[in-house]
């Protein structure tokens, strides 16, 4: 029985370890349903557990090609295991242990791990064991980079231990993974992370140090960045920590510090490589610094300070570096981008340098700072200098304001030496591809900016005119042309404002003590400084300056010579002369039509400061145009211009000729004391004639001497006879114009507009007006027999025997035969204008009143002139007060309309007549009031006795008769008639009458008048100051003992009662 029972328990231990092979590779084959699962044996321990070998799992490629994921010669699962448990699938798994397993880890090339397809790994149930993965080998292969070799760790140890388990949950779990990798990769390489399967998160952290950049596998890594494609080869040592977590709905964060120490890199294409390579930095997912790093490039020492924020291809970046004693030879330019190449090629820079470095990258461009300190460089134009300049020094300046502007590189203070003559050169350029972009090709876009060239002091010698633009020979051109000799500094420029098309290119030339002579101009110039420049072709000439020595004249000369789209050029010169005699040196610099146009305004002696400028378009024989500004000095010099000889001193201001026409600007001169101030012109024409115009004309202090009247126009002194003014007046904006028709004519017709500005004088407008003052606008045209001046009077005060009249406002007209004011006037303006305004008066104002008047005047001798006026409101107050000055008080008002005719200025030949009404007076203080109510009452007037007068009147000569003067009162009026004179000589008879004779009945009216003046007649004779008032009583009784006897008692009026009879 014994040996029954041995047998039977023999054959079921080895059926347990089958059904155990055959019940893990189900269950690992159920897992992975997609991938195949073979297992080689099974062995059970009771009390210890359970060891499978010779595990492989496999996955299949699109051939159906078997390719092994992970091959695990054996794997332990440690536990209590016992016959019962185990069969009833109730084991309990505490530890697996996995032995020199071989794992090969794929990328495919849609960027998925194969490893993925493991995970989650199968479940036991319960806590998950605990696991230990010792001794294997990891070959790692991206299929997304077909260039890059599989990477293979070696001696890859791990533990995996959860640290947290929920038996109600068995999702939420906490592990944590240590391990580490031998082999050649690294002296010490370590891990320790944390997984937690409920959240999502797993992190963990990494340590290698000394890993050697030389390795195998190091290699393998380093093909996986594209960054380094232009590294061939590594070595050196480096030290790494590495930290990272991944989370649900989150990007991966990671960590790496690292440090180089004695690191050598070859770049691909470059001889010499980087040696002694040390330095630390950070990388992470975010950023990647290199704090401090240092290197040499043969005799070379380099520094290096990276910052880049992220990954991607847009992350911005920030680098500095330094280079010590930098030798810059042909197989430096292996190390440059290809926007750089262009420049490189033109200038083919060669030599010592030191340079300091930067660069930013916003996500869109690079943004570099460079600076190159030139020690010993020679370089080269290959376009527009071709010479190479040797003993370079100087600075190379790249730098990026990040406006939008791109990179600019400038070239400051290089100084070399050219056949050892030193020269300095400048410069900028923007537009420059950054780093990474492809070379430009033939019609791309150009950098733009500029080159400038300048030496100093040089003398005028072939070689050098030939250096610069030796392609088109510009300078030699123009050089040639001018002729000149002496030394000169060059400046020759390259610009480019454009990126597409043909650059810019100047050239400066600076005179020293040089000669030239221009052929349209013939002005000497000796001892010349200035310059002259050159713009593609287009040459400007600047500040030519020729000295006379020992003398103060001074002349400088500018222009210009440049191409037209016809193909020629058009020369234009500037010169302007100081202290120049005004002498026949000036004058015979013009051509012959110039010269025509200064005689015409004849200037005299003085000197003058003058500005030329010239036209001429060469290769032609057209004639030049030329300006001519003339400016006298030091108020010595004289004009007496042939149109209107009329000497002017002093003159300040400006002559201006151009193409035969004279302008004058500014022009201030005085005539004894009469001071001048205007613009005007002189302007030939085709037939030989001319035209002399004086505009803003101003004129102080006038006299209307004999001077004048002899240079003006005959219509101008026919009008200042008429005129006679008294004094000295001014003239405002005035504008006088003389002209002639052709070369053969004797005739000048003449036009005016002027102001008259009188201040206190006299005038004759018919009448002598006394202390005249305002202005009289005149405007008038004279040609042979036609003559003729409009005006408008705006005097502010007048005098006319004595009395004020004020705002003196209206037309006036005169021609050479009459001169009309007011209604007269204005019906002529508008026949010579082809108005239909309304005729206006003369109005004026005086004493409060309002006076408006016609007149006519005859301008010939023996013919009579008229006025009209009317009178309204006269306040006899301000009568009394201003015209009789304040000797007696009046008030009341005065009204009237005269018509007055007469011949010259003597009142004798006077004639006229009018009326005149004077109503709500107070008359009693007038001398003749006053005795005359004295002699009626025979006591002291009052207030009352005379508010009102009714007169008509006749003027012949200086006499005055008044066929009516009714002095009129509300208790007695006076009527009467008689004379009176200019001299206040009176000669009046008046008739008493009760109350007013206000009767409108003729009849009734004249019998109580004849009535009254039968009771008593009063005689008013002598000058008004002192009138002499006489009382005749029963008038009728005298009446007889005249006829009897012969004597004239009084003269009866001829137009009242009786005594027409």
């Amino acid at each position: 029985m014994l040996a029954i029972a041995l047998l039977v328990g023999g054959y079921l231990y080895l059926r347990l370890d089958d059904e155990v092979r055959r019940y893990a590779e189900n269950l690992l084959a159920d897992h992975y349903s997609e991938l195949d699962v073979k297992l080689g044996s099974a062995h059970f321990e009771t009390g210890r557990g359970v060891v499978l070998r010779d595990l492989v799992i496999s996955d299949r490629d699109r051939f159906g090609h078997t390719i092994a994921i992970a091959e695990v010669p054996e794997m332990q699962l440690l536990g209590p295991f016992d016959t019962e448990s185990l069969l009833a699938g109730q084991s309990r798994v505490e530890r697996i242990r996995i032995r020199s397993a071989r794992i090969e880890a794929v990328r495919a090339t849609d960027g998925q791990w194969n490893l993925s397809r493991l995970f989650p790994p199968p479940s036991m149930g319960g806590k998950p064991a605990d696991i230990e993965l010792v001794g294997a080998i990891v070959t790692l292969t991206d299929n997304c980079n077909g260039e890059c070799s599989p990477v293979t760790l070696r001696e890859v140890s791990l533990g995996c231990r959860c640290m947290e388990y929920s038996p109600d949950d068995p999702t939420q779990r906490t592990f944590r993974i240590t391990g580490s990798v031998g082999g050649e990769l690294a002296e010490s390489f370590t891990f320790d992370s944390t997984a937690d399967t409920g959240a999502g998160i797993v992190e963990g952290s990494i340590k290698i140090d000394g890993l050697d950049l030389g390795s195998t596998a190091a290699n393998s890594l380093r093909q996986h960045v594209p960054q380094l494609a232009r590294v061939s080869e590594v070595s050196g040592k480096a030290n790494l920590n590495i930290s990272g977590r991944v989370e649900p709905n989150q990007p991966p964060t990671w960590n790496v510090d690292y440090q180089l120490i004695g690191a050598r890199v070859v770049l691909a294409g470059v001889p010499r490589p980087v040696t002694n390579i040390t330095g630390q930095g950070t990388a992470s997912n975010t950023q990647l610094r290199i704090v401090q790093a240092s290197a040499n490039l043969g005799e070379a020492s380099l520094s290096l300070a990276v910052d880049r924020r992220g990954w991607s291809p847009n992350a911005q970046m920030a680098f500095r570096a330094r280079a010590e004693q930098l030798t810059i030879d042909s197989n430096f330019e292996k190390l440059l981008p290809d926007s750089a190449l262009e420049a490189w090629h033109r200038f083919e820079p060669r030599g010592l340098v030191s340079a300091e470095i930067a660069g930013q990258f916003d996500g869109k461009q690079w943004i570099p700072n460079v600076t190159v300190d030139c020690q010993k460089v020679s370089f080269i134009d290959r376009e527009k200098f071709n010479y190479r300049l040797t003993e370079g020094k100087g600075k190379l300046v790249v730098t990026d304001k990040n406006d939008g502007s791109g990179p600019a590189m400038e070239i400051q203070n290089l100084t070399a030496l050219l056949d050892l003559k030193p020269v300095t050169l400048n410069g900028r350029f923007t537009g420059f591809a950054c780093p990474g972009q492809c070379a430009p090709s033939d019609d791309a876009p150009k950098p733009l900016g500029w080159l400038a060239v300048s030496a100093k002091r040089i003398p005028i010698t072939d070689s050098l005119v030939d250096a610069i633009d030796p392609a088109e020979h510009k300078v030699r051109r123009i050089v040639d042309s001018l002729g000149v000799e002496g030394h000169i500094s060059i400046d020759w420029k390259y610009e480019r404002d454009q990126p597409i098309g043909e650059p810019h290119t100047t050239t400066d030339l600076t005179f020293h003590d040089a000669r030239v002579r221009f052929e349209k101009f013939r002005y000497p110039l000796d001892h010349i400084e200035g310059t002259a420049h050159e713009s593609d072709g287009d040459w400007s000439f600047t500040n030519l300056v020729s000295k006379q020595p020992d003398t103060p004249m001074v002349v400088q000369a500018s222009g210009t010579c440049s191409k037209q789209p016809d193909g020629l050029y058009v020369l234009q010169l500037r010169f302007e002369g100081e202290q120049l005699p005004l002498d026949d040196t000036l004058l015979h610099s013009l051509p012959p039509a110039h010269q025509d146009a200064w005689r015409a305004v004849n200037p005299l002696s003085g000197r003058v400061n003058f500005v030329a400028r010239i036209a001429h378009r060469l290769q032609t024989d057209s004639a030049p145009n030329i300006y001519l500004e003339i400016q006298p000095i030091d108020n010595l010099v004289f004009i007496e211009p042939q149109a209107f000889p009329y000497r002017l001193e002093k003159l300040q201001g400006s002559f201006v000729v151009i193409n035969n026409t004279v302008t004058f600007n500014g022009l201030r001169g005085q005539h004894g004391q009469t001071m001048f101030e205007t613009d005007g012109s002189w302007v030939p024409n085709d037939k030989g004639g001319w035209q002399l115009e004086f505009r803003n004309l101003n004129v102080d202090r006038l006299s209307a001497n004999y001077e004048l009247k002899e240079a003006a126009a005959s219509s101008i002194g026919k009008v200042m006879d008429y005129l006679k003014p008294s004094g000295t007046f001014s003239i405002h904006n005035g504008i006088l114009r003389f002209s002639r028709e052709s070369a053969g004519s004797t005739q000048v017709t003449s036009d005016w507009k002027v102001s008259l500005g009188l201040q206190q004088n006299n005038l004759e407008l018919g009448l002598p007006l006394r202390s005249v003052t305002g202005i009289v606008h005149l405007a008038g045209h004279h040609e042979g027999s036609l003559r003729f001046t409009t005006g408008r009077l705006e005097l502010d005060s007048v005098f006319w025997n004595n009395m004020q009249f004020t705002q003196v406002r209206g037309p006036l007209y005169v021609d050479a035969y009459e001169c009309w004011l007011g209604r007269g006037a204005e019906e002529r303006i508008n026949q010579l204008t082809g108005r239909t305004s309304q005729l206006q008066r003369i109005e004026a104002n005086l004493y409060g009143g309002k006076l408006a008047f016609d007149s006519h005047v005859p301008m010939e001798t023996g013919k009579f002139y008229t006025f009209n006026f009317d009178l309204d409101d006269c306040d006899l107050q301000r009568l009394s007060t201003d015209y009789l000055g304040g000797s007696v008080e009046l008030s009341g008002t005065m009204s009237g309309q005269a018509t007055l005719q007469g011949m010259g200025r003597s009142l004798d030949l006077l004639r006229g007549g009018g009326r005149v009404t004077v109503r709500d007076a107070q008359l009693y203080e007038l001398p003749v009031m006053a005795r005359m109510l004295k002699v009626l009452r025979n006591r002291v007037p009052d207030k009352t006795a005379f508010n009102g007068i009714d007169a008509q009147f006749k003027i012949d000569g200086q006499l005055i008769r008044f066929s009516e003067l009714s002095l009129l009162g509300d208790a007695l009026s006076l009527y009467g008639q008689g004379t009176t004179t200019f001299d206040r000589q009176l000669d009046l008879k008046f008739y008493s009458t009760v109350g007013r004779n206000d009767f409108n009945i003729p009849l009734l009216r004249s019998m109580i008048g004849q009535a009254s003046a039968n009771l008593l007649l009063i005689k008013v004779t002598g000058p008004a100051e002192n009138a002499q008032v006489e009382r005749a009583p029963l008038p009728a009784v005298n009446e007889l003992m005249e006829q009897l006897g012969g004597e004239n008692v009084a003269t009866p009026p001829t137009q009242r009662g009786f005594w027409t009879r």
